[in-house]
């Protein structure tokens, strides 16, 4: 963007960055979002790697904490774009993007439809107070949920000792006496132990409940040290108490089946399943309580902590005695496709997660640091990746890139007293009004106004589908014909027919299933070539931004450009490049400024 507007980009405010420190899910384990490079691999939401293509690093600006309904949380700029349903108002499974400055100071004090189903009902919306809570309804109830991740696949790797056994040796058993020792009361969870103990070695009882793991021959026997000990050693976990013990972190990035099993180990010694079918393992390590909520997160779920609490027990006095130490609840809540348990009793009593699915609602946002922040673009379908807690977060780097691109450009039009009418096209109007505000609030904001002191917008304007700055402000002479700044519209159900000086098109075809539909691809071409070329004005440019070639790859580019009579200027994102940006702009629509 420096080489298209000159060192004044960098007085435009930044658009939905994260903290520099927040770290992101990647294969090779956590790395703070400023340490990534382009072509490194991140995790997107459906758990799968995927490619950042491009980042956009930004001065020391203010955060905001955001803390989710189980206790995670995630810093982030202002204008952080959120993928969110609003609780009761959005169907299952439907998605909006919002800025965290829209979800933290827009109420509703109205609608507009007739609520009969498939007719979409539009909110109105009212700036809060600094003391309203947007984001909580009037019992203090989560209003906006965000996406869970799907369990994360993380590389097979060669683990030292099985996961299940580990599990179930962090559940009961006894690590830092002279005997390595598993006390159970189930021969099912021994029998599954004894399946993968390393060759030779085996569960030998020495009291009703207690199993010690001994080589068959016996130590002296055999000459050699007892190897399951060794290894847990060398995993740093041998010899802690019940309030030391944890997980080695290399087990929390093993694959899927491992991190179930090992899961598995730990819930079928310390877990407990409710008649109900609810989840929760109980320990005194408050080391293990977060370990167990990010191998719980990683699989998908959500794990809650509960208040610690210190237990009674009754002493060989028959008296009730209070624990010294307290003991840690997590709640745990699964995706279907995750089996926490392999016991059988605990088999039978759990009920899998069909409906209510596990889900983060947002709590609560507060004013946090001050420091640099970054935003990423990776080339996942769904633009999302993965931050701290396994928190789904949206892409921001392209978005940031176009809006503000789009900004300048209405500034060095206005300022040239030069009229600038912009089509802001994605498939379809939801998709692209978001977008339209966020160039709005760049407009806004006090550091765009240095820049461009002569623009500002028409006073009352209200909607972000068709907006204008004010013209007469500005000295631009109406020159008759319906003027607007911009429009934004769908190629899908909602294409306008307002004519245009530059298309701007962001977003145009819906998923990768999609581009690969012919249907659907001839009719979003028919939209362009019937409704949308005719109308823009002779010399019109039309810009399309995408990730790679796969999103426009099927437009026919040769005849929107001969349909146009005007270059048509394509932008994406290319790893291969030096910066890892390309931008082919030359703006020259009719007496527009260059």
């Amino acid at each position: 963007m420096k080489r298209i507007a000159g060192p004044n980009i960098d007085l435009l405010g930044p658009r939905g960055p994260l903290a520099v420190s927040t770290p992101i899910a990647t294969p090779n384990g956590w790395v703070p979002i400023g340490e990534l490079q382009i072509g490194d691999l991140v995790f997107s939401e459906h758990g799968q790697v995927t490619e950042v293509v491009d980042i956009s690093d930004y001065e020391e600006s203010p955060t905001w904490e955001v803390v989710f309904t189980d206790g995670s949380s995630v810093r982030c700029d202002d204008q952080h774009l959120w993928k969110v349903r609003r609780r009761g108002t959005d169907e299952k499974g439907t998605w909006r993007s919002m800025t965290l400055n829209e979800i933290r100071t827009q109420k509703t004090i109205g609608s507009k439809g007739n609520g009969r189903p498939g007719t979409p009902t539009k909110r109105i919306t009212a700036t809060c107070t600094l003391e309203e809570k947007p984001w909580l309804d009037s019992n203090d109830y989560s209003r906006y949920q965000i996406p869970v991740t799907q369990p994360v696949e993380y590389p097979e790797t060669e683990l030292p000792l099985d996961p299940y056994l580990l599990g179930a040796l962090l559940g009961d058993g006894s690590l830092s006496s002279g005997n390595l020792r598993l006390t159970c009361a189930d021969s099912e969870i021994i029998e599954r132990c004894s399946l993968v103990l390393p060759e030779n070695y085996r569960f030998k009882k020495v009291k009703k409940y207690q199993y010690n793991i001994s080589h068959n021959k016996g130590i002296l026997a055999s000459g050699k040290p007892n190897i399951v000990r060794e290894i847990l050693k060398t995993l740093g976990v041998y010899g802690k108490t019940s309030i030391d013990k944890f997980i080695p972190k290399f087990y929390l990035t093993a694959s899927i089946p491992d991190r179930e099993a090992l899961l598995q180990g730990l819930l079928d010694t310390d877990g407990t399943v409710t008649p109900t079918g609810s989840v929760s393992f109980c320990t005194t390590s408050k080391f293990l309580v977060e370990d167990i909520i990010e191998l719980v997160q990683s699989l998908g779920g959500i794990a809650t902590r509960q208040t610690p609490v210190l237990n009674t027990y009754l002493n060989k006095y028959q008296e009730r005695v209070r624990t010294t130490t307290p003991s840690f609840t997590v709640g745990i809540k699964l995706p279907d496709s995750i089996k926490p348990f392999y016991l059988k009793r605990k088999v039978q009593r759990y009920t899998p997660c069909t409906k209510y699915l596990p889900c983060r609602g947002i709590k609560d946002i507060r004013p946090s640091t001050i420091e640099k922040v970054r935003c990423i673009e990776v080339a996942d379908k769904d633009h999302t990746f993965l931050t701290k807690d396994y928190i789904v977060s949206s892409n921001s780097a392209k978005s940031t890139t176009l809006g503000l691109f789009t900004a300048w450009a209405i500034g060095v039009h206005t300022t040239a007293k030069l009229p600038l009418q912009i089509l802001y096209l994605s498939y379809t109007v939801e998709i692209a009004r978001p977008k339209s505000a966020a160039i709005k609030r760049i407009i806004e904001s006090r550091k765009y106004q240095e820049v461009f002191p002569s623009v500002r917008l028409l006073k009352n304007v209200t909607s972000n589908e068709y907006w204008s700055v004010d013209h007469k402000f500005a000295g631009i002479e109406n020159i008759g014909d319906e003027m607007f700044t911009l429009c934004a519209a769908g190629l899908k159900g909602s294409v306008t027919s307002k004519r245009s000086h530059l298309c701007l098109i962001d977003d145009c075809i819906k998923s990768a299933a999609d581009i690969a539909n012919p249907d659907i691809r001839k009719a979003m071409q028919d939209n362009w070539n019937a409704v949308i070329s005719p109308t823009m004005f002779e010399g019109g440019r039309a810009i399309c931004w995408a990730l790679g070639l796969d999103m426009m790859i099927y437009m026919p580019l040769h005849s929107m450009n001969k349909i146009i009579g005007a270059r048509l200027y394509y932008l994406q994102f290319n790893k291969t490049l030096k910066q890892g940006m390309n931008f082919l702009i030359g703006l020259k629509c009719g007496h527009l400024i260059t």
